[in-house]
């Protein structure tokens, strides 16, 4: 039977390849690491989210945090799919965000980064998605994705978001909530940018 390297990662068979076995976080949390750039790291973060058009209130702090010499992260991430992609998409997120709240201190910050994975070439995997509607009816979006091309170097097109706005029109819901998800994807596409992009800020809007 063939097994995963995730599945050989928890049951301690990679030591050799990882510096910490699955759920060491007291390790985790004592390694002082000083080699790590923490502020470089920071500023790096900081200069991303002002391109992308995120660096805001909630933001900020977290930054200032990650610069701390003692800081910690709890690090997730995915392929950046049509509308956060699957739900574990978002589930993940979320996990990482809850794990970072429960191990933070003052004096030894820690906090979720989401790494998008926008040099992934795998446009049949991120351009489509399936929602279920409150009739239990199942609605499928396949938008023309590129293929073999980096998401993170694909302009986000026009015709995309009408796409996505026919979609939510015959999605069954009660108004408000319909409105709330066009909203979110209004202010993720407003900034330009890649399929990437639009991925991210639709992330951040509901994690950060």
């Amino acid at each position: 039977m063939t097994k995963t390297i995730a599945a050989a990662y928890r049951a301690g068979e990679l030591p050799a390849f990882f510096r910490l076995g699955p759920g060491d976080l007291d390790r985790a949390a004592s390694a002082l690491r000083p080699e790590v750039d923490r502020a470089g790291l920071a500023a790096a973060l900081r200069e991303y989210h002002r391109d992308l058009g995120t660096l805001d209130a909630h933001t900020e702090p977290l930054l200032e945090r990650l610069a701390h010499p003692a800081s910690r992260v709890v690090v997730t991430g995915q392929q950046a799919g049509l509308l956060t992609g699957p739900a574990y998409s978002v589930h993940k997120g979320a996990d990482a965000a809850l794990l970072a709240r429960r191990l933070h201190r003052e004096d030894a910050p820690v906090l979720a980064v989401y790494w998008v994975a926008s040099q992934d070439h795998d446009a049949a995997e991120v351009a489509s998605t399936t929602l279920l509607d409150h009739a239990e009816t199942l609605h499928r979006l396949v938008l023309d994705l590129p293929g073999g091309v980096p998401v993170g170097r694909v302009p986000w097109r026009r015709e995309w978001t009408r796409e996505v706005e026919e979609l939510l029109g015959r999605f069954d819901t009660v108004p408000e909530y319909r409105e709330a998800v066009r909203a979110r994807v209004a202010r993720a596409v407003a900034g330009g940018g890649t399929w990437a992009d639009v991925f991210a800020r639709l992330i951040h809007g509901l994690l950060a």
